[in-house]
């Protein structure tokens, strides 16, 4: 079941903190800006189905406090994993399942099991996954063409000739600019795309890493 969940971002996430579609990612805003993409891009919800199962639950679960490691940072002092991801890792939830079962599931810098996290990259990861399993299940060809499946993307000379197996692996070999300064990229155009209107340009202290190409 899907629903929608914004049809017109505001492109404002916190009026009070002037936190936008500018500055969202600075490490500041990171702790909020991760949990409100609603409000940057149209979203829709993929909820989950009536019959679910939970995840089998393991009899003991993992104690952060019980494991000690050297600080990245302070070589010569120790701290806990949980001040690892606290302190070190700036991280938001931790999962871990170890054979099956749930062995650790923690939530911090102000997240709960019921927002939604903007992933970035790991949906790759995940959409793999499922290619994977519909390459088994002889439900989709590795070799056969893109369009096949997008029939978009047929009509496009760039893709024509290009193989699930090719995007699949990142080898599709179509030029991508993700400099988020340079108001020409690539990103920008998938931006405003997917926000249905008029994406502001980029500011210029928006980012300060240099040009990325890859291949998509």
């Amino acid at each position: 079941m899907s629903r929608i969940i914004t049809s017109q971002p505001t492109l404002n996430i916190s009026p009070e903190l002037a936190i936008n579609q500018s500055n969202w990612d600075h490490p500041e805003h990171l702790a909020i800006g991760q949990l409100t993409m609603e409000q940057l891009f149209k979203t829709v919800s993929v909820d989950r189905g009536c019959n679910t199962m939970p995840l089998p639950q393991a009899d003991q679960h993992w104690p952060l406090d019980d494991e000690i490691f050297s600080d990245i940072l302070r070589p010569e002092r120790t701290i806990t994993a949980e001040q690892f991801l606290n302190r070190r890792l700036f991280n938001d939830a931790l999962l871990i399942v170890h054979r099956g079962k749930v062995v650790h599931e923690s939530y911090r810098n102000g997240m709960s099991a019921q927002d939604r996290h903007v992933i970035h990259s790991c949906t790759k990861s995940l959409i793999s996954i499922l290619v994977r399993q519909a390459v088994e299940r002889r439900l989709l060809d590795p070799s056969a063409e893109i369009g096949a499946y997008v029939p978009e993307l047929a009509a496009l000379d760039a893709w024509g000739s290009v193989t699930l197996q090719q995007v699949w692996n990142m080898q599709a070999g179509i030029n991508y600019s993700e400099d988020y300064t340079d108001t020409g990229a690539h990103y920008w155009s998938y931006a405003r795309s997917a926000v249905g209107t008029l994406y502001p340009s980029p500011s210029p202290r928006n980012r300060t890493c240099p040009l990325m190409t890859s291949s998509a």
